[in-house]
């Protein structure tokens, strides 16, 4: 789990940000709140849901949540 965000955006936007789920006026608006700041943090959360995506292929995912059902 990532850490607390120091910004005033709500982690779940954060996430929605990073992944591409925002329409463009909410996109906007969350941009333009975070700054320059905010690029840091939200590369941060970008490279970590890299990483669990490498250590947690969805395909090996969604295989083992088959297999368990």
């Amino acid at each position: 789990m990532s850490e607390p965000t120091k910004t005033k955006v709500p982690a779940l936007q954060l996430e929605q940000l990073a992944l591409g789920e925002l329409a463009e006026a909410q996109r906007a608006a969350i941009a333009a709140q975070l700054g320059e700041a905010g690029e840091a943090e939200l590369a941060a959360l970008r490279a970590s849901n890299a990483e669990i995506l490498a250590a947690h292929p969805p395909a090996r995912v969604a295989a083992e949540v088959r297999r368990r059902a």
